[in-house]
Protein backbone atom coordinates (compact mmCIF):
# COMPACT_ATOMS: atom_id res chain seq x y z
CA UNK A 1 0.00 0.00 0.00
CA UNK A 2 1.16 3.72 -0.91
CA UNK A 3 -0.04 6.50 0.27
CA UNK A 4 0.30 10.19 -2.35
CA UNK A 5 0.91 12.54 0.74
CA UNK A 6 1.81 15.70 -1.32
CA UNK A 7 1.43 16.16 -5.32
CA UNK A 8 1.61 19.06 -7.53
CA UNK A 9 -0.08 20.33 -10.88
CA UNK A 10 2.34 21.91 -12.68
CA UNK A 11 4.37 18.89 -13.92
CA UNK A 12 2.49 15.81 -16.22
CA UNK A 13 2.49 12.47 -15.45
CA UNK A 14 2.19 10.82 -12.40
CA UNK A 15 4.52 8.32 -10.52
CA UNK A 16 5.43 4.84 -11.92
CA UNK A 17 5.85 1.27 -10.01
CA UNK A 18 6.37 -1.77 -10.79
CA UNK A 19 8.80 -4.83 -9.59
CA UNK A 20 12.60 -6.00 -10.78
CA UNK A 21 14.09 -8.92 -10.01
CA UNK A 22 17.39 -7.07 -9.61
CA UNK A 23 18.79 -6.46 -6.28
CA UNK A 24 19.54 -2.81 -5.28
CA UNK A 25 22.33 -3.74 -3.48
CA UNK A 26 24.24 -4.96 -6.51
CA UNK A 27 23.70 -1.89 -8.19
CA UNK A 28 25.29 1.88 -7.49
CA UNK A 29 23.94 5.25 -8.51
CA UNK A 30 25.35 5.87 -11.70
CA UNK A 31 23.92 2.42 -13.08
CA UNK A 32 20.25 3.78 -12.67
CA UNK A 33 18.80 5.67 -15.88
CA UNK A 34 17.16 9.07 -15.52
CA UNK A 35 13.45 6.80 -15.96
CA UNK A 36 11.65 4.25 -15.21
CA UNK A 37 10.32 4.03 -18.06
CA UNK A 38 11.06 3.43 -20.68
CA UNK A 39 14.74 3.04 -19.81
CA UNK A 40 14.76 0.93 -17.05
CA UNK A 41 11.97 -1.27 -18.24
CA UNK A 42 13.72 -1.49 -21.64
CA UNK A 43 16.61 -3.94 -19.33
CA UNK A 44 15.83 -7.39 -18.18
CA UNK A 45 14.70 -7.53 -14.85
CA UNK A 46 12.30 -4.45 -14.62
CA UNK A 47 8.50 -4.69 -15.04
CA UNK A 48 6.88 -0.83 -14.48
CA UNK A 49 4.06 1.42 -15.76
CA UNK A 50 2.84 4.89 -15.19
CA UNK A 51 -0.33 5.22 -12.87
CA UNK A 52 -3.06 7.27 -14.77
CA UNK A 53 -3.27 10.99 -15.01
CA UNK A 54 -6.43 11.26 -13.09
CA UNK A 55 -4.99 10.05 -10.08
CA UNK A 56 -2.91 13.20 -9.60
CA UNK A 57 -4.21 13.94 -5.97
CA UNK A 58 -3.20 14.12 -2.51
CA UNK A 59 -4.58 11.24 0.00
CA UNK A 60 -5.01 8.61 -2.69
CA UNK A 61 -4.14 5.04 -1.16
CA UNK A 62 -2.66 2.99 -4.08
CA UNK A 63 -2.06 -0.84 -3.23
CA UNK A 64 -0.97 -3.72 -6.03
CA UNK A 65 0.31 -6.91 -6.89
CA UNK A 66 1.34 -9.57 -8.74
CA UNK A 67 0.29 -13.36 -8.54
CA UNK A 68 2.11 -16.48 -9.71
CA UNK A 69 1.08 -16.10 -13.33
CA UNK A 70 2.88 -12.71 -13.39
CA UNK A 71 0.30 -10.39 -13.66
CA UNK A 72 0.09 -7.14 -11.78
CA UNK A 73 -3.54 -5.99 -10.00
CA UNK A 74 -3.73 -2.33 -8.59
CA UNK A 75 -6.47 -1.08 -6.74
CA UNK A 76 -7.51 2.97 -5.41
CA UNK A 77 -8.97 3.80 -2.24
CA UNK A 78 -10.12 0.39 -1.60
CA UNK A 79 -11.60 -0.11 -5.26
CA UNK A 80 -10.56 -2.77 -7.41
CA UNK A 81 -9.09 -1.46 -10.56
CA UNK A 82 -8.17 -4.92 -12.46
CA UNK A 83 -4.90 -5.62 -14.80
CA UNK A 84 -2.38 -3.04 -14.60
CA UNK A 85 -0.08 -4.90 -16.54
CA UNK A 86 1.53 -8.91 -16.99
CA UNK A 87 4.88 -10.35 -18.05
CA UNK A 88 6.78 -10.14 -14.74
CA UNK A 89 9.05 -13.54 -13.98
CA UNK A 90 7.65 -14.78 -10.65
CA UNK A 91 10.56 -17.41 -10.54
CA UNK A 92 13.25 -15.12 -8.27
CA UNK A 93 12.65 -12.48 -6.07
CA UNK A 94 11.21 -9.43 -6.34
CA UNK A 95 11.26 -5.86 -5.53
CA UNK A 96 8.94 -3.20 -5.77
CA UNK A 97 9.90 -0.20 -8.10
CA UNK A 98 8.87 2.92 -7.55
CA UNK A 99 9.67 6.31 -9.89
CA UNK A 100 8.76 9.86 -7.80
CA UNK A 101 7.99 11.45 -11.31
CA UNK A 102 6.00 14.01 -12.64
CA UNK A 103 3.05 15.68 -10.25
CA UNK A 104 3.46 13.40 -7.56
CA UNK A 105 6.28 14.84 -4.84
CA UNK A 106 5.70 12.30 -1.76
CA UNK A 107 4.69 9.05 -1.23
CA UNK A 108 4.94 6.98 1.94
CA UNK A 109 4.40 3.41 2.72
CA UNK A 110 0.59 2.83 4.02
CA UNK A 111 -1.84 -0.47 5.19
CA UNK A 112 -5.09 -1.02 3.48
CA UNK A 113 -6.76 1.24 6.92
CA UNK A 114 -4.99 4.14 6.03
CA UNK A 115 -7.74 7.41 6.08
CA UNK A 116 -8.20 9.09 3.28
CA UNK A 117 -9.60 12.68 2.37
CA UNK A 118 -12.98 12.05 -0.14
CA UNK A 119 -12.38 13.48 -3.54
CA UNK A 120 -13.28 16.75 -4.43
CA UNK A 121 -17.31 17.25 -5.95
CA UNK A 122 -17.72 17.67 -9.27
CA UNK A 123 -20.41 19.93 -8.26
CA UNK A 124 -17.68 22.77 -8.36
CA UNK A 125 -17.45 23.14 -12.34
CA UNK A 126 -19.85 24.68 -14.64
CA UNK A 127 -21.71 22.29 -16.01
CA UNK A 128 -23.82 23.96 -18.39
CA UNK A 129 -24.80 22.25 -21.07
CA UNK A 130 -23.50 24.79 -23.67
CA UNK A 131 -21.16 24.01 -26.72
CA UNK A 132 -19.44 27.30 -27.95
CA UNK A 133 -18.09 26.94 -31.89
CA UNK A 134 -16.52 29.96 -33.73
CA UNK A 135 -19.29 29.95 -36.51
CA UNK A 136 -21.58 32.65 -37.04
CA UNK A 137 -24.33 33.33 -38.94
CA UNK A 138 -24.79 35.12 -42.19
CA UNK A 139 -27.36 38.32 -41.70
CA UNK A 140 -27.39 38.30 -45.71
CA UNK A 141 -29.45 34.79 -45.67
CA UNK A 142 -32.37 35.99 -43.50
CA UNK A 143 -35.55 37.66 -44.91
CA UNK A 144 -37.82 40.25 -43.89
CA UNK A 145 -40.43 40.05 -46.25
CA UNK A 146 -41.96 36.44 -46.69
CA UNK A 147 -41.06 33.46 -45.18
CA UNK A 148 -38.25 33.28 -43.15
CA UNK A 149 -35.33 31.28 -44.92
CA UNK A 150 -32.93 29.12 -42.91
CA UNK A 151 -29.56 30.95 -42.32
CA UNK A 152 -26.63 29.50 -43.66
CA UNK A 153 -23.46 28.95 -41.15
CA UNK A 154 -20.15 30.38 -42.06
CA UNK A 155 -17.02 29.63 -39.98
CA UNK A 156 -15.17 32.23 -38.83
CA UNK A 157 -12.08 32.45 -36.86
CA UNK A 158 -11.66 35.27 -34.51
CA UNK A 159 -9.05 37.44 -35.17
CA UNK A 160 -5.28 36.83 -33.76
CA UNK A 161 -5.51 39.67 -30.88
CA UNK A 162 -2.25 38.72 -27.97
CA UNK A 163 0.46 37.86 -30.83
CA UNK A 164 -1.15 40.08 -33.74
CA UNK A 165 2.58 41.51 -33.90
CA UNK A 166 4.86 38.45 -33.69
CA UNK A 167 5.54 37.16 -36.62
CA UNK A 168 4.59 33.28 -36.84
CA UNK A 169 5.70 30.96 -39.29
CA UNK A 170 3.07 28.74 -40.24
CA UNK A 171 3.30 25.19 -39.23
CA UNK A 172 0.55 22.00 -39.73
CA UNK A 173 -0.51 19.26 -38.16
CA UNK A 174 0.81 15.55 -39.31
CA UNK A 175 -1.92 13.42 -41.48
CA UNK A 176 -1.53 10.73 -38.71
CA UNK A 177 -4.27 11.49 -36.30
CA UNK A 178 -6.77 9.81 -33.88
CA UNK A 179 -9.70 8.21 -35.19
CA UNK A 180 -12.20 10.61 -33.81
CA UNK A 181 -10.72 13.85 -34.82
CA UNK A 182 -10.75 15.06 -38.57
CA UNK A 183 -8.16 18.06 -40.19
CA UNK A 184 -9.90 21.16 -41.72
CA UNK A 185 -8.82 23.55 -44.26
CA UNK A 186 -5.34 23.85 -44.88
CA UNK A 187 -4.31 21.02 -42.33
CA UNK A 188 -4.15 23.51 -39.05
CA UNK A 189 -7.49 23.39 -37.83
CA UNK A 190 -8.30 20.19 -36.03
CA UNK A 191 -12.04 19.53 -35.06
CA UNK A 192 -13.20 16.60 -32.44
CA UNK A 193 -15.81 14.49 -34.19
CA UNK A 194 -19.15 15.43 -32.57
CA UNK A 195 -20.45 13.27 -29.63
CA UNK A 196 -17.05 11.76 -29.31
CA UNK A 197 -14.42 12.39 -26.36
CA UNK A 198 -11.71 10.54 -26.80
CA UNK A 199 -8.61 9.40 -29.50
CA UNK A 200 -8.67 12.72 -30.87
CA UNK A 201 -4.60 13.21 -30.54
CA UNK A 202 -3.02 15.21 -33.59
CA UNK A 203 0.55 15.88 -33.67
CA UNK A 204 2.77 18.24 -35.33
CA UNK A 205 4.15 17.72 -38.80
CA UNK A 206 7.67 18.49 -37.38
CA UNK A 207 9.87 18.52 -33.78
CA UNK A 208 9.70 21.74 -31.72
CA UNK A 209 13.22 23.14 -31.22
CA UNK A 210 14.33 24.42 -27.96
CA UNK A 211 13.47 27.90 -28.01
CA UNK A 212 10.34 27.90 -30.10
CA UNK A 213 7.03 28.93 -28.73
CA UNK A 214 4.06 27.45 -30.49
CA UNK A 215 0.87 29.02 -30.26
CA UNK A 216 -2.76 27.74 -30.89
CA UNK A 217 -6.24 29.31 -31.04
CA UNK A 218 -9.39 27.69 -29.01
CA UNK A 219 -12.34 27.75 -32.05
CA UNK A 220 -14.89 25.65 -30.31
CA UNK A 221 -15.60 25.03 -26.80
CA UNK A 222 -18.33 22.29 -24.66
CA UNK A 223 -18.75 23.71 -21.54
CA UNK A 224 -20.68 20.37 -20.94
CA UNK A 225 -17.13 18.83 -20.45
CA UNK A 226 -15.68 19.94 -17.15
CA UNK A 227 -11.79 18.81 -18.12
CA UNK A 228 -9.34 20.59 -20.68
CA UNK A 229 -6.92 19.78 -23.43
CA UNK A 230 -4.44 17.49 -23.48
CA UNK A 231 -0.35 18.90 -24.36
CA UNK A 232 2.50 16.66 -24.80
CA UNK A 233 5.61 15.99 -26.05
CA UNK A 234 7.17 12.41 -27.61
CA UNK A 235 9.93 11.66 -29.56
CA UNK A 236 8.28 9.14 -31.62
CA UNK A 237 8.11 10.12 -35.30
CA UNK A 238 4.19 10.48 -36.16
CA UNK A 239 5.21 8.98 -39.51
CA UNK A 240 5.73 5.95 -37.83
CA UNK A 241 2.88 5.21 -36.11
CA UNK A 242 -0.64 3.94 -37.59
CA UNK A 243 -3.92 5.61 -36.01
CA UNK A 244 -5.66 2.56 -34.95
CA UNK A 245 -2.26 1.97 -32.27
CA UNK A 246 -3.37 5.39 -30.54
CA UNK A 247 -5.57 4.29 -27.52
CA UNK A 248 -8.65 6.28 -26.70
CA UNK A 249 -7.09 7.51 -23.07
CA UNK A 250 -3.94 9.78 -23.75
CA UNK A 251 -2.29 8.33 -20.78
CA UNK A 252 -1.82 4.97 -21.91
CA UNK A 253 0.89 6.24 -25.18
CA UNK A 254 2.90 7.03 -21.57
CA UNK A 255 2.96 2.90 -21.86
CA UNK A 256 5.18 2.96 -25.48
CA UNK A 257 8.58 2.59 -25.26
CA UNK A 258 9.30 5.82 -26.78
CA UNK A 259 9.71 9.09 -24.92
CA UNK A 260 6.34 10.75 -24.10
CA UNK A 261 5.45 13.34 -21.79
CA UNK A 262 1.55 14.65 -21.23
CA UNK A 263 -0.28 17.24 -19.50
CA UNK A 264 -4.43 16.46 -19.81
CA UNK A 265 -6.15 19.29 -17.90
CA UNK A 266 -4.96 22.77 -19.98
CA UNK A 267 -7.62 26.09 -19.87
CA UNK A 268 -10.56 24.12 -17.86
CA UNK A 269 -12.87 27.27 -18.33
CA UNK A 270 -11.67 28.17 -21.78
CA UNK A 271 -13.07 30.41 -24.12
CA UNK A 272 -13.53 30.90 -28.27
CA UNK A 273 -10.53 33.00 -29.04
CA UNK A 274 -8.07 31.88 -26.18
CA UNK A 275 -4.57 32.07 -27.46
CA UNK A 276 -2.66 29.65 -25.85
CA UNK A 277 1.42 29.36 -26.18
CA UNK A 278 3.60 26.56 -25.53
CA UNK A 279 7.40 26.59 -25.20
CA UNK A 280 10.51 24.60 -24.95
CA UNK A 281 13.41 26.64 -23.13
CA UNK A 282 17.04 25.65 -23.78
CA UNK A 283 17.80 23.87 -20.83
CA UNK A 284 13.89 21.68 -21.31
CA UNK A 285 11.53 23.14 -19.45
CA UNK A 286 7.97 23.67 -20.87
CA UNK A 287 5.75 26.68 -20.13
CA UNK A 288 2.40 27.47 -21.16
CA UNK A 289 0.69 30.97 -21.15
CA UNK A 290 -2.85 31.80 -22.13
CA UNK A 291 -3.74 35.33 -23.68
CA UNK A 292 -0.20 36.86 -22.44
CA UNK A 293 -0.74 35.94 -18.21
CA UNK A 294 2.02 34.64 -16.27
CA UNK A 295 3.80 31.59 -17.90
CA UNK A 296 3.45 28.70 -15.62
CA UNK A 297 5.52 25.57 -15.73
CA UNK A 298 3.55 22.53 -17.67
CA UNK A 299 6.77 19.87 -17.02
CA UNK A 300 10.43 19.62 -18.09
CA UNK A 301 11.56 17.47 -20.71
CA UNK A 302 14.36 15.46 -22.00
CA UNK A 303 16.18 18.46 -24.55
CA UNK A 304 18.34 16.36 -26.47
CA UNK A 305 15.71 13.88 -28.25
CA UNK A 306 14.02 15.59 -31.36
CA UNK A 307 10.28 16.44 -29.70
CA UNK A 308 7.18 16.53 -31.84
CA UNK A 309 3.94 17.91 -29.87
CA UNK A 310 1.06 16.59 -29.80
CA UNK A 311 -2.67 17.47 -28.66
CA UNK A 312 -5.62 15.49 -27.41
CA UNK A 313 -8.37 17.98 -28.65
CA UNK A 314 -10.48 16.58 -25.26
CA UNK A 315 -12.66 17.75 -22.40
CA UNK A 316 -14.21 21.26 -22.84
CA UNK A 317 -12.18 22.15 -25.89
CA UNK A 318 -13.35 20.73 -29.47
CA UNK A 319 -11.67 22.67 -32.05
CA UNK A 320 -8.72 24.47 -31.74
CA UNK A 321 -6.22 26.10 -34.67
CA UNK A 322 -2.52 26.01 -34.61
CA UNK A 323 -1.50 29.38 -35.13
CA UNK A 324 1.97 28.79 -35.89
CA UNK A 325 5.45 29.06 -34.30
CA UNK A 326 8.33 31.98 -33.39
CA UNK A 327 11.61 31.74 -32.21
CA UNK A 328 11.25 35.24 -30.95
CA UNK A 329 10.85 35.42 -27.23
CA UNK A 330 7.10 36.50 -26.46
CA UNK A 331 5.98 34.33 -23.53
CA UNK A 332 5.06 37.35 -20.70
CA UNK A 333 6.30 40.24 -23.34
CA UNK A 334 3.80 41.07 -25.24
CA UNK A 335 1.88 44.39 -24.69
CA UNK A 336 -1.48 44.27 -22.56
CA UNK A 337 -4.87 45.67 -23.57
CA UNK A 338 -7.45 46.55 -21.30
CA UNK A 339 -10.36 46.12 -23.95
CA UNK A 340 -9.21 42.37 -23.45
CA UNK A 341 -10.03 42.11 -19.65
CA UNK A 342 -11.93 39.37 -19.41
CA UNK A 343 -9.30 37.19 -20.68
CA UNK A 344 -6.73 38.54 -17.47
CA UNK A 345 -9.66 37.49 -15.18
CA UNK A 346 -9.05 33.85 -16.43
CA UNK A 347 -7.26 31.46 -14.87
CA UNK A 348 -4.45 30.67 -17.33
CA UNK A 349 -5.80 27.13 -17.06
CA UNK A 350 -8.52 25.78 -13.89
CA UNK A 351 -6.40 22.94 -13.85
CA UNK A 352 -2.14 24.38 -14.31
CA UNK A 353 -1.44 26.43 -11.13
CA UNK A 354 0.07 29.71 -12.19
CA UNK A 355 2.23 31.51 -10.16
CA UNK A 356 4.54 34.79 -10.04
CA UNK A 357 7.41 33.09 -11.65
CA UNK A 358 8.41 30.22 -13.29
CA UNK A 359 9.86 27.45 -12.07
CA UNK A 360 13.49 26.59 -12.91
CA UNK A 361 14.54 23.31 -15.12
CA UNK A 362 16.63 21.08 -13.92
CA UNK A 363 19.10 18.87 -16.27
CA UNK A 364 17.48 14.96 -15.27
CA UNK A 365 15.50 13.47 -12.94
CA UNK A 366 17.25 12.18 -9.91
CA UNK A 367 16.64 10.65 -6.79
CA UNK A 368 18.34 12.17 -3.70
CA UNK A 369 18.76 9.93 -0.72
CA UNK A 370 19.96 11.64 2.42
CA UNK A 371 22.05 8.82 3.98
CA UNK A 372 23.97 8.11 7.65
CA UNK A 373 27.33 8.41 7.34
CA UNK A 374 29.32 5.17 6.53
CA UNK A 375 29.54 2.92 9.26
CA UNK A 376 26.43 4.38 11.05
CA UNK A 377 23.35 3.02 8.75
CA UNK A 378 21.12 0.99 11.42
CA UNK A 379 18.91 -1.91 10.49
CA UNK A 380 15.27 -0.13 9.90
CA UNK A 381 16.56 3.49 10.41
CA UNK A 382 15.59 4.69 6.78
CA UNK A 383 11.78 6.28 6.98
CA UNK A 384 9.10 4.88 5.34
CA UNK A 385 8.31 8.77 3.60
CA UNK A 386 9.76 9.27 0.09
CA UNK A 387 9.64 12.60 -1.26
CA UNK A 388 10.76 14.73 -3.66
CA UNK A 389 12.88 18.14 -2.54
CA UNK A 390 11.47 21.62 -2.62
CA UNK A 391 13.88 21.74 -5.54
CA UNK A 392 10.97 20.04 -7.59
CA UNK A 393 12.90 17.66 -9.29
CA UNK A 394 15.06 15.99 -6.91
CA UNK A 395 13.26 13.91 -4.16
CA UNK A 396 14.72 12.99 -0.47
CA UNK A 397 14.50 9.65 1.91
CA UNK A 398 12.94 11.48 5.28
CA UNK A 399 12.61 9.74 8.08
CA UNK A 400 8.99 8.36 9.82
CA UNK A 401 9.44 11.54 12.20
CA UNK A 402 9.88 13.83 9.72
CA UNK A 403 13.51 14.50 10.01
CA UNK A 404 16.14 13.52 7.83
CA UNK A 405 17.97 10.77 8.15
CA UNK A 406 21.21 12.30 8.32
CA UNK A 407 23.77 14.41 7.43
CA UNK A 408 25.33 12.97 4.14
CA UNK A 409 23.40 13.33 0.78
CA UNK A 410 24.30 10.93 -2.30
CA UNK A 411 22.33 11.55 -5.81
CA UNK A 412 20.49 8.78 -7.51
CA UNK A 413 18.33 8.85 -10.70
CA UNK A 414 14.43 8.49 -9.84
CA UNK A 415 14.35 4.83 -10.34
CA UNK A 416 14.18 3.43 -6.68
CA UNK A 417 13.77 -0.29 -6.02
CA UNK A 418 12.31 -1.59 -2.70
CA UNK A 419 15.44 -2.40 -0.23
CA UNK A 420 13.61 -6.60 0.35
CA UNK A 421 12.58 -8.20 -1.63
CA UNK A 422 8.56 -8.77 -2.04
CA UNK A 423 7.09 -11.76 -0.99
CA UNK A 424 4.65 -13.48 -3.17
Amino acid sequence: YIKFVETNTSWSGVMRFGFTSVNPATLRGCDLPRYACPDLTNKQGNWAKALGERYTASNILLHFSVNRGGDVTYGVNGEEKGLFFSGVVTSQPLWALFDVYGNTVTVEFSHANAEIEPPASASQFDMSPQSVDCNHFQLSSLSLNGAPSSPAVTPFAPLIFWHAHITLVPLQFHPLMGRNVSLVTDGTIAARVKHEYCNAVVFTARPIRCGETLVIQVLGIDRSVISGLGFGLTSCDPANLVSSSLPDDSDLLLDRQEYWVINKDICRNSEVGDELSFCISDDGEVRYTRNNQVPVTLMHVDRTLPLWAFFDVYGNIKKIKLVGTTMTPCQGHLPWSPTMSSYSNNSLGDGVSSSGSVGTAHGSSVLTLDMPPLGHMRPGSMGTNISRSSSSLPTSCVSSSGEYACETSTTYPAASPLATPVSQ
